[in-house]
């Protein structure tokens, strides 16, 4: 009888807990393989690549975007050239220009990238990667929508007295968008001669 009370307890000799370490360690490193279909380690089927789809095999397929550029917050307003594009101060930190944009012959979603220049060719709104969005009002039927909203944001350099020097100043605005559903993609790019204008909320900090 063994001090406590206890049952003697036969001793496991070293050599044999040295091996039964050893096939616990070859069980957990042993690589997981698939088994038969509905067995419990079946990983099911591996997802096929998506298909090359032609430019023509798709609904609204044209070969070609058509784009309109504009603004807007809560719906698109068309550009002329030379009008303003309001820089706006944003919730957070830096400025940013609501861009908008009218299509035709383009799916439902796609992909947009949209920055502004200065007169010199700086840039100073564009710091965020293109977005992926659905046109608004768009249908197969017609094929074309629109977006607004889109915010390019400027870059960290902006800052208050740098926008009040843009107020009136010439830029211009680019916009590419991108239909994803075609393989290769089809790309178009707009241009547009704008001017910076501010925010009515503003032109005190200004002196306007």
């Amino acid at each position: 009888m063994a001090h406590g009370g206890l049952a003697d307890v036969p001793r496991m000799e070293p050599v044999m807990r040295l091996y039964l370490v050893a096939l616990v360690a070859m069980a957990c490193t042993e690589p997981l393989v698939e088994g038969p279909a509905g067995s419990p380690l079946d990983t099911g089927p591996t997802a096929p690549a998506p298909p090359d789809i032609p430019v023509a095999d798709y609904p609204c397929a044209t070969g070609a975007l058509a784009l309109e550029l504009g603004t807007g917050v809560t719906a698109f307003a068309p550009l002329t050239p030379g009008e303003g594009v309001v820089m706006v101060d944003g919730p957070q930190t830096g400025w940013h220009v609501d861009v908008g944009g009218s299509l035709v012959g383009a799916p439902q979603l796609v992909e947009i990238d949209a920055v502004l220049y200065g007169d010199d060719g700086t840039l100073l709104f564009g710091d965020q990667a293109p977005v992926r969005t659905a046109l608004v009002g768009w249908g197969e039927d017609a094929c074309e929508g629109s977006f607004y909203g889109l915010r390019s944001m400027s870059g960290p350099s902006l800052d208050l007295e740098q926008v009040c020097a843009l107020e009136g100043r010439s830029g211009t605005l680019v916009v590419t968008v991108t239909d994803l559903q075609a393989q290769p993609p089809v790309s178009v790019t707009g241009e547009l001669t704008i001017a910076f204008a501010l925010d009515p909320i503003d032109e005190p900090l200004c002196g306007s």
